[in-house]
């Protein structure tokens, strides 16, 4: 191969690894904007989830989280012996409501999937007691379970 043929043939190889880098690098920024993009359409929640937690319900009895989008729905698992109150909303007063929209009774050793509709939500229960929460941007279709 003559000079100007190597010096060609390694120009075409050098332009194929820049033009397959610049495509890696393309497809990086798309995944990573797609992600941004979900995360700031669905107020911060990737795939739908807002968050996942076990906690201990306060000292004052009272557990309560908020979003900065809507919550479509929590799952609750109550693995305790005591009976929780979950309230669609902030705190409504010292003591759980027994009755009323929005609010739903779960009992001891049990979990369920509970509609919100709105950006907080609480749960009463007795202190110290642990909750596990699944907080999701939709609805889930889940029973009651024992």
């Amino acid at each position: 191969m003559t000079e100007l043929g190597q010096a060609l043939g390694s120009r075409r190889t050098m332009e194929r690894q820049v033009l397959a880098e610049i495509l890696a690098e393309l497809r990086r920024l798309r995944a990573t904007s797609t992600e941004a993009m979900t995360r700031l359409t669905s107020g911060g929640a990737v795939n739908g989830v807002l968050g996942v937690e076990t906690a201990a319900i306060g000292t004052a009895g009272v557990l309560t989280r908020s979003y900065g989008t809507p919550c479509g729905c929590i799952v609750v698992a109550n693995p305790g012996t005591n009976t929780v109150t979950v309230v669609s909303g902030p705190p409504q007063g010292a003591s759980a409501p027994t009755v009323g929209i929005g609010v739903t009774v779960i009992p001891a050793s049990s979990w369920l999937a509970v509609p919100i509709g709105g950006p907080s939500w609480t749960i009463y229960g007795t202190a110290g007691d642990t909750v596990s929460v699944q907080a999701f941007a939709g609805l889930q279709a889940y029973g009651v379970a024992r």
